[in-house]
């Protein structure tokens, strides 16, 4: 999953995505700014906050596009 979703973050034009855990919990991602990918984990940044999320990749049951 690691890989795809640098490669969604890195597509030109940006289309947006959404995250879903194996919770059934989701996180949009409507700009790449949103997002910090690491080894093992993601920074889900939320939108016009100082807040953010650590998603573990593990957790990441799909990704898909926004349409």
């Amino acid at each position: 999953m690691r890989k795809e979703i640098i490669e969604l973050l890195e597509q030109e034009p940006f289309c947006p995505f959404v995250i879903t855990l194996s919770s059934g919990q989701q996180y949009e991602v409507r700009f790449p700014g949103l997002l910090g990918v690491g080894k093992d984990i993601i920074y889900y940044f939320r939108p016009k906050s100082t807040l953010y999320s650590i998603i573990r990749l593990v957790q990441v049951a799909a990704v898909d596009i926004i349409e």
